[in-house]
């Protein structure tokens, strides 16, 4: 998942991973799909937040 539009230069791991290093985070929240299933993308967020930090997961009206 590309931030900037361009494949290959700056992607979204790539910015939490800096965000991670250079503030407190005390929540994440990430929109779900409306089947239900979890994006792939998920587990990498987790093993990049801390590790007592859980996915507030929410609907896209509500992720707005």
């Amino acid at each position: 998942m590309y931030l900037n539009l361009a494949p290959g230069l700056v992607t979204v791991t790539d910015v939490l991973r800096v965000l991670v290093g250079a503030i407190p985070i005390e929540m994440a929240q990430v929109m779900v799909p409306e089947s239900g299933a979890e994006p792939s993308i998920f587990g990498e967020f987790r093993a990049i937040l801390p590790a007592d930090l859980e996915l507030q997961k929410l609907g896209r009206f509500e992720f707005l």
